[in-house]
């Protein structure tokens, strides 16, 4: 609802390149205009493999293969923590 409400409803060429790519946890290097969806094509495979994105629509989360996030906790259960860092060349970037 919050990107529809935005004016996303289809994701642009560079999300369609790299969102499965970021979903199977594998490296993307990204290089298109500014504007294009870049940040967006980052995040929201991400949040949705730390299970954050839920609801209609949303992201499945990742499991599986070399892009596993489920780590053994002793008693080889799945811990549902994870952590995201974001790091940003500039102060500008940083605000969007």
């Amino acid at each position: 609802e919050t990107m529809s409400a935005r004016g996303i409803t289809v994701p642009t060429p560079i999300q369609t390149a790299a969102v499965p790519l970021v979903l199977k946890g594998e490296n993307a290097i990204l290089h298109a205009e500014t504007g294009s969806g870049k940040s967006l094509a980052f995040l929201l495979p991400t949040l949705a493999r730390l299970g954050l994105l839920r609801g209609q629509g949303a992201l499945p989360k990742a499991g599986g293969g070399d892009g596993e996030l489920a780590a053994e906790n002793g008693g080889g259960e799945e811990d549902e923590t994870g952590t995201m860092l974001v790091l940003s060349p500039t102060r500008e970037l940083a605000v969007q």
